[in-house]
Parts: C-alpha cells; structure tokens; sequence
C-alpha cells in the first residue's frame, strides 16, 4: 500500500505528481500497490493518521510493503550538487522494488 500525504495548497506536492507520479513508467511502479490519497488538513482523523506515523511536512509518501510492516517513509527526491532534485521514474520503480525486498 502506497500511502501519499499531500495538502492541496502545496506546490511540492504537485510537483510530486506532475514530475513523477504522473509519468508512465512510475504509474507502472505503483501498479502493484493499493495508492491511498490523504490530506490531513481534511478531518482529524487524517491529521491523527499524519502525526502517528511521523508525517512532518508535505508532500510525504509511504510504503506499506506487508501486512505486519508498519509503513515507511519512501523518499522522492536525491540531493545533487546542493539541490533536492525528483527522482527519475526508474529511480523510484528502483526504490520501491528495494523496500519490497527487505
């Protein structure tokens, strides 16, 4: 299960999904995942959720890669020369294939 925590004010979180999430071949990645959207901001509920799995800012997304597995932050971005640069969609599959793995 793929859990994504976005606010809808939040410019990171569309560049998430226009850059990366959005693209072919991380949409292929994600195939084998239940993805769930959530927006704390949205009901208490959500915010709870947020907090209890150690949410701190937007955008975040985890992977919840089997039933006993508590979800792990799944990182989107590498710093290069000093900038947070997007993974590239065959980085991501990569990472999410490894946390499958373990």
């Amino acid at each position: 299960m793929l859990l994504y925590f976005q606010a809808d004010w939040c410019h990171y979180c569309r560049e998430l999904e226009n850059n990366l999430l959005s693209l072919g071949e991380a949409k292929l990645a994600m195939r084998p995942f239940i993805k769930v959207r959530i927006t704390p901001e949205h009901g208490d509920s959500e915010k709870a959720l947020f907090d209890n799995l150690g949410g701190t800012g937007y955008p975040t997304l985890m992977l919840k890669s089997n039933v006993r597995a508590l979800p792990e932050k799944l990182h989107t971005m590498n710093k290069i020369n000093g900038e947070w640069e997007l993974l590239s969609p065959y980085e991501f599959k990569k990472r999410l294939d490894q946390k499958i793995e373990m």
